[in-house]
């Protein structure tokens, strides 16, 4: 069972998304700012999956992504999905980070159906690149 990290500040949003994630399958794990998110993320086993909202008090969601992309065997095994109410990244900055740390970009509000799609293509990229050997990213 894949295990997610479901990093969000809103308590409704996190509700209806564990229980549509539990539904299909997932293990949710929630975190309700980036520093219970990246306490999480180094837990043992660790959410290979990471649903990030942007805006979150402690550590933002482009906070996170810095901190992972300072612990890149930690970025390579974690399929990240950024989810925000902005299109576009606001600098270009924040755009090459999300690069860096390979992660999709979601645009609130979207569609269960849709989300559920992004979190299979994320995962499965992430094991794709880890290989037999471990991570390649």
């Amino acid at each position: 069972m894949i295990r997610i990290c479901l990093a969000d500040d809103d308590a409704g949003i996190r509700a209806s998304l564990r229980f549509f994630l539990a539904d299909e399958g997932y293990l949710v794990e929630e975190a309700r700012d980036g520093v219970e998110t990246l306490a999480l993320l180094t837990q043992v086993p660790a959410p290979r999956v990471l649903l990030l909202d942007r805006m979150m008090p402690r550590l933002d969601g482009y906070e996170v992504l810095m901190a992972l992309q300072r612990q890149p065997e930690l970025a390579a095994r974690t399929a990240v999905i950024f989810m925000t109410a902005r299109r576009e990244p606001s600098a270009p900055a924040q755009a090459a980070l999300l690069r860096a740390v390979g992660a999709v970009v979601v645009a609130k509000p979207y569609d269960l159906d849709d989300l559920a799609a992004v979190i299979v293509a994320a995962w499965a990229r992430v094991a794709a690149e880890e290989g037999p050997d471990g991570p390649a990213r």
